[in-house]
């Protein structure tokens, strides 16, 4: 009885008796649980009751798309789209290094995943996230270097603040001095 007043509760009954259908609704109103429930439980076979409860949180809805469905969750979209690292490993794992339109704005916000979507996913400029590509000396001169084979200007002032990166810049992206 004391298992039907919340999730953990439930999934903890549920983890000593085994499956139970009737703690499967009250189980399912919460991310973290409704996910290991298909995973423990359900031993990684979907969940379709909790699928609203995960699809409210990234981590939840890139796993269950990546370890349940083996493919693409758009329920979970939304949730995913929110964050940068589940938005870049989404393109890269689920959609199988296939561009992901939602995730882009997050993407877009950290130096790292927009250099790897650009060079990865996108395999040309990704232009939303120069801005925070350019923040980085090291990722300036990859971008330059191995997404637009030619300068990039926007990153020229991190790259200039660090000298092995602007020797390397100079050398294999301008071919000559970075004035």
């Amino acid at each position: 009885e004391i298992a039907k007043a919340n999730p953990k509760w439930a999934f903890d009954y549920v983890s000593k008796h085994g499956k139970d259908k009737e703690l499967e609704p009250i189980i399912a109103k919460d991310s973290k649980y409704s996910y290991r429930y298909a995973i423990d439980i359900l031993h990684s076979k979907t969940f379709k009751l909790g699928e609203p409860a995960i699809a409210k949180n990234p981590y939840y809805s890139f796993n269950y798309a990546k370890h349940i469905l083996k493919g693409e969750f758009p329920l979970g979209e939304p949730a995913i789209a929110k964050d940068m690292e589940f938005s870049y490993l989404y393109a890269k794992d689920i959609l199988k290094n296939k561009p992901f339109k939602l995730g882009e704005p997050a993407i877009a916000k950290d130096c790292v995943y927009a250099y790897r979507y650009a060079r990865h996913i996108l395999k040309k400029p990704f232009k939303l996230g120069e801005k925070a590509i350019a923040t980085d000396a090291q990722y300036s001169y990859s971008y330059a270097n191995g997404v637009l084979n030619g300068p990039f200007p926007l990153g020229e002032p991190a790259i200039a603040k660090d000298l092995y990166y602007s020797y390397m810049y100079a050398l294999y992206v301008l071919k000559g001095p970075f004035k």
